[in-house]
């Protein structure tokens, strides 16, 4: 493979930056939602504690 130094317009790197940008999008989302998923179990736990404390008190 000779590296080319003009273009060509093959469309070889739109596709490689589309595909960049997907795998970059789903680790974006997959971070957030594990991130709110543990939030949200967090939220939940602190919330269970709050109600035995008030049940025990």
């Amino acid at each position: 493979m000779v590296p080319k130094t003009r273009c060509d317009n093959c469309g070889y790197c739109t596709v490689l930056i589309f595909l960049i940008f997907v795998a970059t999008r789903s680790v974006v989302s997959a971070v957030a939602f594990f991130l709110s998923a543990t939030i949200d179990l967090a939220a939940v736990l602190l919330g269970f504690q709050s109600v035995l404390v008030y049940f025990v008190m």
